[in-house]
């Protein structure tokens, strides 16, 4: 019940407090459960909800802890925020020489 009960918000809808979960709840949740969602969805959401600014990385990983995910989740997280901080690094050193693909994942 307990693991049920985290991660829920409730948005009113037509005058209605509707119990959702929330997007780390849901992320830790695919990445516990392969059987639910191929992986590269589970990356692709990941990925997703850190562009749309949609959780954060801490809070991202406070439900993936929660929910026994964490050790799953992590490299795929420290990933995509590695990526992420490179990509500005080499955005601010670009030069015209430079001709090589930036790839992550």
């Amino acid at each position: 019940d307990r693991y049920l009960q985290q991660g829920v918000e409730y948005h009113r809808i037509s005058g209605v407090d509707v119990p959702i979960f929330s997007v780390p709840k849901t992320l830790a949740d695919v990445f516990r459960n392969p059987r639910l969602v191929d992986r590269s969805v589970a990356v692709e959401g990941l990925r997703a909800a850190l562009d749309q600014r949609k959780a954060t990385p801490s809070d991202i990983a406070e439900a993936a802890i929660a929910a026994d995910a964490w050790k799953i989740m992590r490299p795929y997280l420290e990933k995509i925020l590695h990526c992420v901080h490179s990509l500005r690094l080499v955005r601010i050193q670009y030069t015209p020489h430079f001709r090589g693909r930036l790839e992550c994942f």
